[in-house]
């Protein structure tokens, strides 16, 4: 894995299991002022986008347990007993409504690809194509891939993991 999806897949891991640990997490040991380092993060915010189908004429707030899940877990992590963000940045969860529909999953995916760090706790039935998530470009312009953890996956396509590291 490269520059932002390796990080990407750490940061992930630290949400998740930030939001399950008990214990608030240390500050940073060193006096580094925290700077803009990749698409999403900027010297005080770490930008995460959710996508969910929500408001459906099907199902009026399908997936809405998604989004109040990743928005409670960085609530809880930028709180003080939950540590006061991740390396002295607020979590941001940025939410786009897919709606039950293929577009609208596309064009989260692809505004989560400008200006988000991540995916993570999505949950879509309709996000059949993983193309715009692999060529997702990072910082330096490389496209390295926007990290995707959904909180399920119903198309093959999404749920791939090898799709993450372009290969």
């Amino acid at each position: 894995m490269q520059g932002r999806v390796k990080a990407a897949t750490i940061a992930a891991m630290v949400i998740a299991f930030s939001a399950l640990t008990p214990a608030p997490s240390g500050a940073q040991s060193s006096n580094e002022k925290p700077k803009a380092t990749e698409v999403g993060i900027s010297a005080t915010e770490i930008h995460i986008a959710v996508l969910a189908d929500v408001d459906t004429p099907l199902a009026p707030g399908l997936f809405k347990g998604a989004v109040d899940g990743v928005r409670a877990a960085a609530k809880y992590l930028n709180s003080t007993v939950g540590g006061g963000g991740i390396a002295g940045r607020k979590v941001v969860v940025d939410f786009t409504d897919s709606k039950l529909n293929p577009t609208a999953a596309r064009n989260g995916i692809i505004t989560a690809c400008q200006q988000d760090f991540a995916m993570i706790g999505s949950a879509m039935a309709f996000a059949t194509n993983a193309d715009d998530e692999v060529t997702c470009k990072d910082q330096a312009g490389a496209a390295t891939g926007l990290p995707d953890l959904p909180a399920f996956a119903v198309s093959v396509t999404q749920s791939r993991t090898k799709r993450m590291t372009g290969s």
